[in-house]
């Protein structure tokens, strides 16, 4: 019962911490990220272009009266395209992405969280049922030693005594089927998890 116990103990101690680190989770996060760098590289195209130029044409820099004359270059370049189609469209195509992305992240992070209650709350149904079995385990198990006793001193059949043995058999097989299953959803629960147990 304590190995239950404690498995019990590790569904409580889940958190949101959890689905924030959980690796798929994460991934989507990431995504957001490039996309957001994405959209921003996309706004910056539509950004107007200025380039500021300054040569010197002196053909010994390392002499100070070189620079002093007026041999140089100077120049500015400003230029706006007149049509910003292409990159209005690429803009629009990387915002409709980026809101897709955190329509997916929202949804796989409610995705998980479903999931994993579902199979905790499937989980504390067969620990449940598996502490009911048990009692009807404890309860054969006493009906069978009275039964046994009945018979020896006379008062009982070997029918029932088998009746009551095959009655037994029965709920063992029912709690080794429910300890099967309970490590089964936890078993599945860690693989929802993305947990791993060395």
């Amino acid at each position: 019962n304590s190995f239950f116990e404690e498995l019990q103990t590790d569904l409580l101690l889940l958190s949101e911490d959890f689905l924030i680190n959980h690796p798929k989770i994460r991934s989507l996060g990431y995504k957001i990220e490039i996309l957001e760098f994405e959209k921003r590289l996309k706004a910056n195209k539509l950004l107007p272009k200025l380039n500021l130029e300054y040569n010197f044409l002196s053909n010994d820099p390392s002499v100070l009266n070189s620079f002093v004359n007026d041999n140089y270059k100077f120049g500015v370049n400003f230029s706006i395209p007149l049509f910003l189609r292409k990159e209005r469209g690429a803009l629009q195509l990387s915002k409709l992405k980026l809101e897709n992305a955190e329509y997916e992240f929202v949804n796989r992070k409610l995705e998980l969280n479903n999931k994993i209650l579902a199979l905790q709350r499937q989980f504390t149904s067969y620990q449940d049922q598996l502490q009911l079995v048990e009692e009807l385990v404890d309860s054969y198990s006493r009906m069978l030693s009275a039964e046994e006793r009945k018979l020896e001193l006379g008062e009982s059949s070997v029918f029932l005594v088998n009746t009551r043995e095959k009655n037994l058999i029965s709920v063992k097989l029912k709690q080794i089927t429910l300890k099967q299953k309970l490590l089964t959803t936890r078993a599945e629960l860690f693989r929802v998890q993305a947990r791993f147990e060395s």
